[in-house]
C-alpha cells in the first residue's frame, strides 16, 4: 500500500527481543498473536521473543512529560532489538488543533528509542505503525464518526511524513483498515442487528479491531515490513492459549445433605439446602460469583488455586427438584482476578485489565467467540475484593475501578477515566464516570428494585450506609422474593465471611434523601468455622441462593422460607417478545431483569414494535402503573440511545411522575444519557426543586456528572441548594461542585440566600481569594478568618467603590456581620477593628454614623473599644460625645477603654478633663474611675505633673490606692513630685496615705503585684523627703 515506508526490509534475528508500545491497538495485535505466529514461522527453529509494553490509552506525549531517567528506564527495561510503536490512535481525539505537539512528541520518543541500547548491543530498530479507521457502521455515519475518521486519516499522513523525513519504518494501519473493511467479511452475522447498535466480524463499535480483523491484517502488516509473502497459517491459529472445552458433567453421588448435616443453622422459619458440591461437580472449586440467567441456568464463575486456573460453569436443574444434575465448562483457563456478567445472548468477561464479550452463537456450550470491548481498567491490588461487574435496567454494566494514571479505551476511543464508578455500553461503547470516589471497600454496585446503586449511596463504606454492617462482607443483594415474608422485601442481605460466618439482613430505612441500613439479623449462621460464603443470588423461583468455599471446596445453598410456596419459576429462555413484556410488571427485580436481558437478544425493531403495543395497554388506574412505565423507558434506553431521543416525550412524562421514586429513576436516566440526549440539563430544573430530598440528591448527583464549568449543571446545584439540605444533600453538593469548578476562579457564584451561603462557605481561603471579583466575593473575602490582609484590603476598596462610600463604613459594616454572626469569630472582629483604626480621619468621619451604630451593638469587648476608638477620631466635639452618653455609663467606660488604642496623643490630651472630672467629680462608677486613673498617664508627657497631682489627691483620700500608685509609676520621672516637687513636704502626704494604705494590707495579700507596686512607689517617694526620709524609708522597709 502506498502509505508504507520502509527504511530497508526489516531483519530479525534468532533470539532478538520485538517489544510492543503504545495503546490497545497493539496490545491487540500482541494478544492475538497472528502477527508473532507469522515471524516465529517465518524464522523456522530460530525464534523470537516477544515482550508487550503496551498500555490502554497509552500516548506518546507521556515520552515527553515523563522525567527522562524514568523513560530511559523504561527502555532499559525492555531491552529491546525492534519495537513496534502503535501510537496516534488516542491522539488523533485532538484534532488539528493537536498535530504540532503530536509531531513534537513523536519526535522525542524517536529520540529516546535512538539512544537506547539494544538487547543485541546493536541499535534499536524502530517500526512506527499508524492509527487504525474507524468502520462505518451505520447507512449514515454519525457526524462524530466522520470527524473521527479525518482525525486519524490526519494523523496517519503526519506520521508518514514524519518516518519519511526520519529514515524510520513505517506501517499505514489506517490505509490497510480502510481496504479490509471496504472487502472484508464485516457483514458477516457474529453479532445480527439484535443489539440496536450494529456490529461486524472486524470491529467491536467500529473501533476496536477483532481477532478477526487482527487474524486479515496480519499477512498484510508482515509483508509490508518483511518485504516477502507471508507465510501460511491455518484459519484457527491463535496464541491466546485460551481453553473453551465445552465439557459437561452429570452429577454424580448423593443428592442434598439432611438439614441437620449443614454446616449452618437458618433463622426461625426458613430451611436449607444443597443445591450442588465439589463432590458432585469437581469443578466446582470456590465459587466467587454467581448469576441465573432467563433459562433457570446458574453461571457459577470458579478458581482453584491448585491449577490456577480459573472456569466459567453452567449449573443446571432440568428436573426443577432444588438440586443441580449437570454442569458445563463455558470458559476454561480464566485469570484469578476475573468477573462476569450475562449480557444480552453473551457473557462479559472482565480479566485483568480489560473486558471482553464472550458468545456461544451455535449454542454448544462453550464460548466460541470473544471480542474485547474495553481495555485499560487498573489491575485489583492483590488481596484487594474482586471487582464484580452489575448490569443496571437500562443495558450499562456497572463497574468499579481503583485509581490510576492510565485511560481506558473503548471502541470509540480513549476516555479520561482514571478510576472510580463507570457505566459502560458494550453495545455503542459509551463509558461514563458516574462517580470519582475510587478505592473504597466496595468494589461493586449494589441496586435495589429502583435502580439505585446502594454503593453510590453510601459514597464506598459500609459502616457510613449501614452502622450495624459485619466485616469481610463478600456479596451483598437486595431481597425482593416471594418466597420470605412480605416485610423483608427490599431489605439488604449480605455474605460475610467475618466470625460468625453467614448471612445477615438489614432493613433499608430512608432518612430524608438517603437510604439507610438498619439492624442485623442472622438468616444463616455458621455451627463452626467450615463455612466461607463467597457470593449471592435470588433464584428464579424465588429461592436465596449462597455459595461458600475455599481451595479444594465449593458448596451453593438454597434457603426459603417454609410458610411461603415456591413462586413459579421464571424461566424466561423460550418465552416470546410479549410474554416477556408481561415479566416486566413482576414483584421481583430478577425476574424483571432476566425478561430485559432476553428481550434485548432479539431484533431491537421488533422489541420496539412489541413495546409499544404494551405501553398502549397498560392500566392507568393500576397501582404500579407509573413503575411499569418507568420499565419501559428502561428498555427504550437499553436498545439505544438514539431511540431515547425519539422517547423523549415518556421520559418527561416520567420526570413529573407523582411518585418520588420513579421522579429519581428518570433523574439517573437522564445522567447517563446526557451526552446523547439534548438539552439534558434542562430536563432536571424543575426537579432541582422537587418536594421530595431524594430526587434533589439525584439531581446533585447528575449534575456533579456533567462536563466541568458547564453553567446549566452548576445552575442545577445553586437550585438544591435554595431548597432545605441535609447533611447528605450538603455532602453530595459540595463533591458536584468541586468536579464542576475545580478552579475557583472561573466559579459562578451564585446572587443570594443560600445557595450564596452555601458555596463560599465551602471554599478553602486561597480558593475564596482567587474567586471572581463580584460583590458577594467581595465581602466574603473581607469577612473570612484568615484571609489574607492585602486581598481583605482589596476587596473593602472594591466594596467601597460598588457602594459610593468610604472603605472605613465597609469596615465597619463588615465588624457588624462579624459580631453578629454565630458563632462568632472574635479574631476576625479584632483584625477588621485594627484595620479601622488605621483609616484616615476622613473616611473615619465619614463613617460615624456606622462606627457610632457598630461601636454599640459589638459584644467582643476588644472590638468595642476599638470601635469607640474609630468613634473617637471620628467626630470633632468628643465632650459633647461624652456627654451623650452619660447615661449609658458602659459606653463611657468603652470610650476610656479605647484610650490606649489611640495612636494620637492630642486627641488622648483632648480628653484628660473629662478624666480629671470623673476623679475629682466624683462622677461615675467605681469602674468608671478606676478607667479614668489607667487612662490619665495616657494623656501626655506634658500632662504628667497635672496627673500626678490628680493621682495623689486620689491616694490622699483613699480613692482607688492601688491603680493609682501603679498609674504613677507610668508617669515621667520629673512628674514626680507634681506642680509643687520643689516645695518641701509636699510629698508627705502621699506617701503617709500610702503607708497608711500598706499598713492595712492583710499580710496573706502582701504577695500581690499591687501591693509590691505601692510599697516600691512610697519607698521612691519617701527618698524625696529629705530629713523625713530616713524615718518614712525605715517604717515603709518594716511593711515587706
Amino acid at each position: 500500500m502506498q502509505g508504507h515506508q520502509l527504511k530497508q526490509a526489516l531483519q530479525i534475528r534468532a533470539g532478538e527481543k520485538i517489544v510492543f508500545f503504545g495503546s490497545s491497538v497493539g496490545h491487540a495485535v500482541f494478544q492475538d498473536g497472528f502477527l508473532a505466529a507469522l515471524i516465529q514461522s517465518a524464522l523456522a527453529d530460530d525464534k523470537a521473543i516477544f515482550v508487550d509494553h503496551t498500555l490502554a490509552g497509552d500516548a506518546v506525549s507521556d515520552w515527553r512529560v515523563a522525567p527522562p531517567a524514568a523513560l530511559a528506564e523504561r527502555l532499559q527495561a525492555a531491552t529491546p532489538d525492534v519495537i513496534f510503536a502503535f501510537y496516534g490512535a488516542v491522539e488523533a481525539a485532538s484534532g488539528e488543533a493537536g498535530l504540532a505537539q503530536f509531531l513534537k512528541d513523536l519526535a522525542a520518543f524517536v529520540k529516546h528509542v535512538r539512544n537506547a541500547k539494544g538487547g543485541t548491543k546493536g541499535p534499536v530498530r524502530l517500526v512506527l505503525v499508524g492509527p487504525p479507521a474507524r468502520e462505518r457502521l451505520l447507512e449514515l455515519f454519525s457526524k462524530e464518526g466522520v470527524q473521527a475518521n479525518a482525525n486519524l486519516k490526519l494523523y496517519s499522513e503526519a506520521m508518514a511524513g514524519f518516518a519519511r523525513d526520519a529514515g524510520i519504518s513505517f506501517f499505514d494501519l489506517y490505509g490497510a483498515t480502510e481496504a479490509l473493511f471496504a472487502t472484508g467479511p464485516q457483514r458477516s452475522a457474529l453479532l445480527p442487528k439484535r443489539w440496536g447498535a450494529p456490529q461486524s466480524a472486524l470491529t467491536m463499535n467500529g473501533g476496536f479491531l477483532t481477532e478477526e480483523a487482527n487474524r486479515l491484517l496480519a499477512p498484510v502488516l508482515f509483508e509490508a515490513l518483511f518485504g516477502r509473502s507471508a507465510p501460511e497459517l491455518g484459519a484457527a491459529a491463535t496464541v491466546s492459549g485460551r481453553s473453551v472445552e465445552g465439557k459437561t458433567t452429570e452429577r454424580v453421588g448423593a443428592g442434598g445433605a439432611a438439614e441437620g448435616e449443614l454446616p449452618f443453622e437458618v433463622a426461625a422459619g426458613l430451611r436449607g439446602s444443597l443445591f450442588a458440591s465439589e463432590v458432585q461437580f469437581p469443578d466446582l472449586i470456590k465459587p466467587v460469583q454467581m448469576e441465573w440467567d432467563a433459562s433457570g441456568r446458574l453461571w457459577v464463575l470458579c478458581f482453584s488455586t491448585k491449577d490456577g486456573r480459573g472456569r466459567l460453569l453452567l449449573l443446571e436443574d432440568s428436573d426443577g427438584d432444588g438440586q443441580a444434575d449437570r454442569s458445563t465448562i463455558f470458559a476454561d483457563g480464566l485469570a484469578q482476578d476475573s468477573s462476569f456478567v450475562l449480557y444480552r445472548d453473551g457473557v462479559l468477561l472482565g480479566e485483568g485489565t480489560e473486558l471482553w464479550l464472550l458468545r456461544d452463537p451455535a449454542g454448544s456450550g462453550k464460548a466460541s467467540e470473544r471480542r474485547r470491548v474495553l481495555s485499560g481498567l487498573a489491575k485489583p491490588k492483590p488481596g484487594s475484593s474482586r471487582r464484580i461487574m452489575v448490569l443496571d435496567p437500562k443495558g450499562g454494566v456497572l463497574l468499579h475501578d481503583r485509581a490510576h494514571a492510565g485511560r481506558v479505551e473503548t471502541g470509540l476511543g480513549a476516555s479520561e477515566a482514571h478510576g472510580g464508578v463507570y457505566r459502560f455500553e458494550p453495545s455503542s461503547g459509551r463509558l461514563e464516570v458516574v462517580s470519582a470516589v475510587a478505592d473504597t471497600e466496595w468494589s461493586w454496585s449494589v441496586l435495589d428494585g429502583w435502580g439505585r446503586d446502594l454503593s453510590r449511596v453510601a459514597e464506598g463504606r459500609w459502616q457510613a450506609f449501614w452502622p450495624q454492617a459485619p466485616g469481610g462482607i463478600t456479596s451483598a443483594l437486595i431481597l425482593e422474593s416471594r418466597r420470605f415474608p412480605s416485610e423483608w422485601q427490599g431489605s439488604l442481605v449480605a455474605a460475610t465471611s467475618s466470625a460468625p460466618a453467614g448471612l445477615k439482613m438489614a432493613a433499608l430505612k430512608a432518612e430524608g434523601g438517603i437510604l439507610r441500613g438498619q439492624g442485623a439479623v442472622d438468616l444463616v449462621k455458621a455451627r463452626g468455622t467450615d463455612l466461607s460464603p463467597l457470593a449471592l443470588a435470588v433464584a428464579p423461583d424465588g429461592a436465596l441462593v449462597f455459595s461458600e468455599g475455599t481451595d479444594g471446596r465449593g458448596r451453593i445453598y438454597r434457603v426459603v422460607s417454609e410458610n411461603h410456596a415456591a413462586a413459579e419459576s421464571a424461566r424466561t429462555g423460550g418465552d416470546g417478545i410479549l410474554a416477556l413484556l408481561e415479566r416486566l410488571k413482576g414483584s421481583e427485580m430478577g425476574d424483571r431483569q432476566r425478561a430485559r436481558n432476553a428481550l434485548a437478544a432479539y431484533p431491537a425493531p421488533e422489541v420496539l414494535e412489541a413495546l409499544r403495543r404494551w405501553e398502549l395497554g397498560l392500566q392507568k388506574t393500576a397501582a404500579a402503573y407509573e413503575r411499569q412505565r418507568l420499565e419501559s423507558l428502561w428498555l427504550r434506553r437499553w436498545l439505544d440511545g438514539p431511540e431515547l431521543e425519539a422517547s423523549r416525550f415518556l421520559l418527561e412524562e416520567i420526570l413529573g411522575s407523582p411518585e418520588p421514586e420513579v421522579r429519581a429513576a428518570a433523574v439517573r436516566v437522564v445522567q447517563e444519557s446526557r451526552r446523547v440526549l439534548s438539552e439534558a440539563a434542562r430536563l432536571l430544573e424543575p426537579l432541582a426543586a422537587d418536594s421530595h430530598p431524594m430526587v434533589r440528591r439525584e439531581v446533585l448527583m447528575a449534575a456533579g456528572n456533567f462536563n466541568t464549568y458547564d453553567p446549566a449543571a452548576v445552575a442545577l446545584v445553586h437550585r438544591v441548594l435554595g431548597q432545605p439540605l441535609d447533611a447528605g444533600i450538603e455532602r453530595v453538593a459540595k463533591a458536584a461542585l468541586q468536579k464542576l469548578e475545580p478552579d475557583s476562579a472561573r466559579m459562578i457564584v451564585p446572587k443570594e440566600g443560600k445557595a450564596l451561603k452555601f458555596v463560599l462557605a465551602r471554599l478553602t481561603v486561597a480558593e475564596l481569594a482567587r474567586a471572581p471579583g463580584v460583590e458577594r466575593v467581595w465581602q466574603a473575602q473581607v469577612d473570612r478568618a484568615g484571609m489574607a490582609e492585602s486581598v481583605r484590603e482589596s476587596a473593602l476598596q472594591s466594596l467601597a467603590k460598588a457602594h459610593g462610600q468610604g472603605k472605613a463604613a465597609e469596615i465597619g459594616l463588615a465588624i457588624g456581620r462579624a459580631e453578629a454572626a454565630s458563632p462568632r469569630d472574635a479574631a476576625l472582629g479584632e483584625a477588621l477593628g485594627e484595620l479601622l483604626l488605621r483609616s484616615p480621619a476622613l473616611e473615619l468621619r465619614a463613617a460615624a454614623g456606622v462606627l457610632e451604630k457598630v461601636a454599640a451593638a459589638a459584644r467582643n469587648p476588644k472590638v468595642r473599644a476599638l470601635a469607640h476608638a474609630a468613634l473617637l477620631l471620628s467626630v470633632s466635639d468628643r465632650v459633647g460625645l461624652w456627654r451623650r452618653l452619660e447615661k449609658t455609663p458602659q459606653r463611657q467606660l468603652d470610650l476610656l477603654s479605647a484610650f490606649p488604642l489611640l495612636a494620637d496623643e492630642g486627641v488622648r490630651q483632648e480628653m484628660r478633663p473629662l478624666l480629671v472630672q470623673v476623679l475629682e467629680g466624683g462622677q461615675g462608677t467605681e469602674v468608671l474611675g478606676t478607667a479614668a486613673v489607667q487612662a490619665l498617664p495616657l494623656t501626655g508627657e506634658a500632662c504628667g505633673a497635672k496627673n500626678f497631682d490628680v493621682l495623689a489627691g486620689q491616694i490622699i483620700r483613699g480613692r482607688f490606692v492601688a491603680e493609682a500608685a501603679l498609674a504613677m509609676t507610668q508617669l515621667p520621672a520629673k512628674s514626680m513630685g507634681g506642680e509643687r516637687a520643689g516645695e518641701l513636704g509636699a510629698l508627705g502626704p502621699v506617701v503617709s496615705a500610702l503607708t497608711q494604705w500598706l499598713a492595712a494590707v492583710p499580710a496573706k495579700d502582701r504577695a500581690s503585684s499591687q501591693y509590691a507596686v505601692a510599697l516600691q512607689l512610697g519607698r521612691t517617694l519617701a527618698g524625696s523627703l529629705e530629713s523625713q526620709a530616713a524615718a518614712a524609708d525605715r517604717k515603709l522597709r518594716e511593711m515587706r
